[in-house]
């Protein structure tokens, strides 16, 4: 009698492991992840008035909110899918073979547009970030620059030497691109003796893909000042006039520019006693 009872509980655990190991055997149908932000743009928000923002990324279908975070309250953001432009759809067999090649969308880059208003008592500077909620949790933030009505200057090309260089003014942020790694985007600004000069880039901070580096010249031609990376790879440069001159501010590419995206920046120039 007891060896009838064991010989049942062998067969009976012997039956329980094969099925475990018949459930392990099983593909588990893959978990896409979160949601993820390669970049936005422009670089730039302007507080009290509506702003576009072109985004790229993963996984950007399905999105539970959008928002823009580091204000008063968040601010969600109404977004949609741009269409192709004339002559770039995909006929129906190419959009499957693309759903059967990346079935978990990693690899797949897509794109979504948003226009909104910033509040106009959003903090200035670097404090607003973007973030996207999917199924499988939140993105990773975007962070942008922030300026009040009024103190944003759009770059003017050509402005790559000495005597094109765009004059800018003390309290004012300019929105720029380099075109390509041999760029060089240059400008002027009038500094009283004493005054010191502050010049300052935003590209690694808000996600561009540039490694500038910012230099300063006088009208001769000779370099005063030059930074690199001050915080992170973006430069940061302060510069004590001892006499009054023109300054030259030139912003370059540290190296090649990677990636297929725009290298914007934001150059942010003050004077200070």
């Amino acid at each position: 009698m007891k060896l009838t009872l064991f010989y049942a509980s062998v067969v009976m655990l012997s039956a329980w492991t094969t099925t475990c190991w018949a459930d392990d055997a099983k593909p588990k149908p893959a978990e896409s992840e979160a949601p993820s932000l390669l970049s936005a743009t422009p670089f730039v928000l302007t507080a009290g008035s509506t702003n576009k923002l072109a985004i790229r990324g993963h996984r950007l279908d399905d999105l539970h909110w959008v928002r823009l975070l580091g204000g008063e309250a968040p601010l969600d953001l109404k977004t949609s899918i741009p269409s192709p432009p004339s002559g770039e759809k995909k006929a129906d067999k190419d959009k499957e073979k693309d759903k059967e090649k990346d079935k978990n969308k990693t690899a797949v880059e897509q794109s979504m547009e948003t226009e909104f208003r910033l509040p106009d008592n959003s903090p200035l500077g670097t404090n607003i970030t973007l973030v996207a909620k999917g199924p499988k949790g939140e993105s990773n933030p975007l962070r942008f620059y922030v300026v009040a009505q009024g103190t944003l200057m759009q770059e003017k090309e050509p402005n790559g030497g000495f005597k094109d260089a765009q004059v800018v003014e003390a309290g004012w942020s300019l929105n720029s691109t380099l075109s390509q790694a041999t760029d060089v985007d240059v400008f002027k600004i009038r500094v009283k003796a004493g005054r010191t000069l502050r010049a300052n880039v935003f590209a690694a901070q808000l996600g561009s893909n540039l490694d500038a580096s910012v230099n300063v010249y006088d009208p001769t031609g000779a370099l005063l000042a030059s930074n690199d990376d001050t915080v992170g790879k973006d430069p940061a440069l302060t510069l004590k006039c001892s006499s009054e001159s023109d300054c030259f501010i030139a912003v370059s590419s540290v190296g090649e520019i990677a990636g297929k995206s725009t290298p914007g920046y934001v150059l942010q120039v003050r004077i200070e006693p």
